[in-house]
């Protein structure tokens, strides 16, 4: 069982598509650190459910955060896993047919295989979950780890819908007991042309990535909410930052629209840091990693998997990152995971939260929001 002891810890996983390889890589070298400093203290080591406290994500980061936190998959496991998933999800075999010299209408790949992989990572899971994997639910009474994933609900343009695992105050509980692993796995990587969006009864979800690619706000919401008054410490994860190229004029429209979530993240962090976490920063509680010049890696390259690899690694070896890993670890090593003060909910939308924290945040989600 946690301790109420030590930082409240709180983990932030960018969408990216298969560019979540990043986040894997970096967030290993972290975890390494980390349990370097926790066996000099003489602690025991830690997998991320167990050193974190809350893990959220959005698409392809929403993926591995249920891997991590609510399915409580070693790092190595899930970053295999991961690999796989990607591979054979974005395989060109899947590639939904068109007429030929026709316009493109409606997802570029079939579901089915994504959706097998989701399952068999499940199954994998069958321990953990002690039941059918088809009905594993999101919702984990008392979990070790709390996660939520960021999903959009298709008719509310501009808001995020919030699928949690655990309660969360006064939100709304619609779908906190029904919802399943699997669909809030589906119903955060749903990315927009790829896949089908996932529908429950009369509700179609697809992913959050165009409203909170980077979900760096709503991780700090909740942690704050489930732990008021509590110190945090926030590692957010990015999945690529563009260069400077210009996109295909061809693309235009989707496909750039695509391309510029990598650039969206960036501008989230910023906003994030000019709010909120620049304190934070100073204090050596806010970490924000990002590798450069993979953020033009389109969602589906999963042919770019080694080369997303290799220059996470790289980036890994700056000497100024080194000491940021350094110091963020050093705090994660220390003492256990805390148990929240108040319980809450499962699923609501993301507009929900704002009220609660000050209209100074209200308007800052309004101002991230597509117009």
């Amino acid at each position: 069982m946690a301790s109420s002891q030590g930082l409240v810890k709180l983990l932030s996983i960018d969408g990216g598509g298969v560019r979540g390889l990043a986040a894997l890589v970096i967030l290993e070298q972290v975890m390494y650190v980390a349990n370097d400093e926790r066996q000099k203290l003489g602690l025991p080591r830690q997998e991320p459910w167990q050193m974190f406290d809350i893990i959220g994500g959005t698409s392809t980061g929403g993926l591995i955060a249920i891997m991590l936190g609510r399915l409580r998959m070693p790092l190595d496991k899930c970053k295999e896993a991961y690999m796989n998933l990607s591979q054979r999800a974005f395989t060109p075999k899947n590639i939904v047919s068109k007429t030929i010299g026709g316009p493109f209408v409606g997802p570029k790949f079939k579901v089915e295989p994504l959706e097998q992989a989701i399952r068999e990572i499940l199954e994998a899971a069958g321990p953990i979950l002690n039941v059918d994997p088809d009905e594993a639910l999101l919702y984990e009474e008392n979990g070790p780890c709390k996660v939520f994933v960021v999903s959009h609900l298709q008719n509310m343009l501009g808001n995020a819908t919030i699928f949690r695992s655990y309660r969360n105050g006064g939100r709304p509980i619609e779908k906190l007991e029904t919802l399943k692993i699997w669909q809030a796995c589906r119903g955060t990587s749903a990315a927009t042309t790829f896949f089908e969006p996932l529908t429950i009864g009369e509700d179609v979800y697809s992913d959050g990535g165009l409203v909170y690619n980077n979900p760096v706000h709503l991780v700090h919401i909740e942690g704050t909410e489930m732990f008021p008054g509590q110190e945090t410490l926030l590692l957010s994860l990015g999945t690529g930052i563009p260069s400077d190229k210009i996109f295909d004029p061809n693309f235009a429209n989707i496909g750039r629209q695509l391309a510029d979530l990598a650039t969206q993240t960036e501008r989230e962090a910023d906003t994030f840091f000019r709010k909120d976490g620049a304190q934070a920063a100073r204090s050596q509680r806010y970490f924000r990693f990002n590798i450069p010049n993979i953020g033009d890696i389109a969602l589906d390259e999963a042919k770019q998997l080694n080369t997303i690899k290799n220059a996470a690694e790289k980036f890994l070896n700056i000497g100024e990152v080194g000491l940021k890993i350094q110091s963020c670890a050093e705090q994660l090593a220390e003492g256990e995971p805390r148990l929240p003060e108040t319980p809450g909910s499962g699923l609501s939308r993301a507009t929900d939260v704002a009220p609660l924290i000050g209209s100074s945040l209200q308007a800052r989600f309004q101002s991230l929001r597509p117009q």
